[in-house]
């Protein structure tokens, strides 16, 4: 009972206009709207996984997080990752190397991967843990996901991406993997 609980301990908003109490109605809207998000990542994930598998990387495992959950009044009021991922995807190339993959899923066909997609909402460290694989010599992959079918793979550093700057699906499309070397071509 979404009212019962929203009456025992009011949760509240932080977003723009002040610290205020979620109505039921709200709270509803918000935990459909994360139950969405968390399906069509995870979706977004196995299509991701089955794209490099097709490309010929070898043993594609997505990385796990250990979860803290918070409990009220013996239910669970909500979930929150106990440390940040350092990526999405962890595989192994053609040749041994390892890769280290991001996904990034995109449901309206018509935008473009934005870099504050990499920056925004804590997840900086994406930039960073694929920037320390390649460094590392490995590989670091973008798996762009658009829609619920379409997979491009792209490798970082991706060419004329950087702050400020977005990336049309037809330039990634155009940006392979090579295999062998895992180079751009």
């Amino acid at each position: 009972m979404i009212g019962k609980n929203a009456a025992e301990k009011p949760l509240r908003t932080k977003k723009k206009g002040g610290n205020r109490v979620l109505t039921p109605e709200e709270l509803f809207r918000l935990k459909l709207q994360g139950r969405a998000n968390k399906w069509n990542g995870d979706w977004a994930e196995e299509l991701a996984a089955e794209a490099l598998r097709r490309l010929g990387f070898q043993c594609v495992e997505p990385i796990q997080t250990g979860f803290q959950v918070v409990r009220s009044g013996g239910r669970i009021t909500g979930a929150f990752p106990m440390t940040k991922v350092s990526g999405d995807i962890k595989a192994i190339a053609p040749g041994g190397r390892s890769v280290h993959c991001e996904v990034k899923y995109q449901p309206d066909p018509y935008q473009n991967l934005r870099w504050s997609m990499f920056t925004r909402k804590r997840k900086s460290h994406q930039i960073k843990a694929l920037n320390d694989t390649v460094a590392a010599g490995g590989i670091g992959l973008v798996v762009w996901v658009r829609g619920y079918t379409e997979a491009c793979v792209l490798q970082w550093p991706i060419a004329g991406f950087c702050p400020g700057k977005g990336l049309s699906w037809e330039q990634a499309c155009s940006a392979t993997v090579e295999i062998g070397k895992g180079e751009n071509r």
